[in-house]
């Protein structure tokens, strides 16, 4: 990070979900700046963008770019100070409307893209943050400015990017009418729907067998294939997957960290042949996920329970702790406890550490001791018994089914 401020923003803005991103004026578009967007859509080696109306010479570092660009997206804009490269620290992009389908119909004909890329764009617009409070929004990068540039010492400039015309738009077979993508994209849409449904109830079987359905497929299919544009469904997808397990509770700290898991490995993908079985692994993920750790339904109470349970199986636990930390009689948590959840609180504290063995075994390649420590059980006979009682079969038997 090139300025100490900066690293800070960053932080905060990766908390609420934003894209952070330094950008060299001087280097041609990062295709990584919109998540690969220009690049499926457009077929030109250079195209015009937001950032051909910053100039260099003029910007003079001292202002705030508030940008929409010709996608529907916006950016928010900082010069860096003190460089003697122009670089620039760019937020985005955001949404600060929900786009409808005849919106990007519309948009599709404006620019020149082909109707078969409307669903992508739905779906694109589908995993961009949307920001409902700008107020908030401006009012922290107006205090950044102050930060970078010295209280008051800038100026806010608004810019509406306008694609060229020169720009040639990357091909796509042609869809046979307007209601035939209406048809798609709403058949797509409900198997959209039945996959998160099933994934928010754990339901690795039929989450699976949507993913693998022909009609999920059709329209990712209709452009050229290309890794990038593979890539990027691939991006929505576990999208969709984490909101999905968000309706069952799932809490965001195990969200996240499997969220950004599956994103690194899907960035690591380096042929289409790969890509397909991942679909299926995302969607497997998140529902042993969801099976490990669903709290809906539960009272406030339980539900504190469970989650303590859930962010400390590598800590002693006992129905003695967990009472005197929430101040409750034991005998009171305990029928409580069996009445919600029909499991004794030990019971359940060695099934959740068995899940979360199950699932590190499923996403991770870590020696089985390792794995048992990790779910908070030291004693490899001990865990072994669970396991088996759990499962039928071993830890290694496990492993071995899992390898092959």
């Amino acid at each position: 990070m090139h300025h100490p401020i900066l690293g800070l923003a960053e932080n905060y803005l990766g908390k609420v979900r934003l894209k952070t991103q330094i950008v060299s004026l001087n280097d041609p578009w990062p295709v990584s700046l919109d998540f690969g967007l220009r690049s499926q859509l457009i077929a030109s080696a250079k195209f015009r963008s937001f950032l051909d109306d910053l100039d260099p010479q003029l910007f003079g570092r001292h202002y705030v770019y508030y940008v929409r660009d010709s996608y529907l997206c916006h950016y928010i804009v900082l010069p860096i100070p003190e460089q003697e490269a122009p670089l620039l620290f760019v937020t985005g992009p955001y949404m600060t409307e929900h786009a409808s389908l005849s919106q990007a119909q519309i948009l599709c004909r404006q620019l020149g893209v082909s109707a078969a890329m409307v669903p992508f764009l739905m779906q694109y617009y589908a995993t961009i943050p949307f920001i409902e409070n700008l107020q908030i929004m401006e009012g922290f990068f107006e205090s950044l400015a102050d930060a970078l540039f010295g209280p008051g010492q800038y100026s806010i400039q608004a810019i509406i990017e306008k694609e060229d015309a020169a720009v040639t738009f990357a091909p796509h077979p042609p869809m046979e009418s307007s209601q035939d993508t209406r048809s798609l994209i709403e058949k797509r849409y409900a198997i959209e729907a039945r996959m998160m449904d099933a994934i928010s109830h754990g339901d690795t079987e039929t989450a699976i067998r949507c993913v693998s359905s022909k009609v999920f497929s059709d329209l990712d299919d209709r452009g050229v294939p290309h890794l990038r544009s593979r890539k990027n469904y691939m991006i929505i997808l576990n999208t969709l997957c984490r909101k999905a397990a968000e309706r069952a509770n799932v809490h965001p700290v195990y969200l996240d960290s499997l969220s950004r898991s599956i994103a690194i490995s899907i960035e690591d993908l380096s042929s289409i042949a790969e890509l397909s079985p991942f679909e299926k692994e995302i969607v497997r993920k998140y529902c042993l996920l969801v099976g490990s750790q669903q709290t809906k339904g539960y009272s406030p109470l339980v539900r504190k329970i469970i989650l303590h349970i859930s962010c400390h199986l590598t800590e002693p636990l006992s129905l003695r702790l967990l009472a005197d930390t929430y101040s409750v009689n034991r005998s009171y948590l305990s029928t409580l406890f069996h009445k919600e959840t029909g499991s004794t609180l030990t019971d359940y504290i060695n099934d959740r550490r068995i899940d979360q063995a199950i699932f590190l075994m499923n996403t991770q390649d870590q020696p089985i001791q390792e794995i048992a420590s990790a779910c908070g059980i030291e004693d490899l006979t001990y865990f072994t018994r669970l396991f088996r009682r759990r499962k039928g079969i071993s830890p290694s038997e496990y492993r071995k089914k899992l390898q092959q």
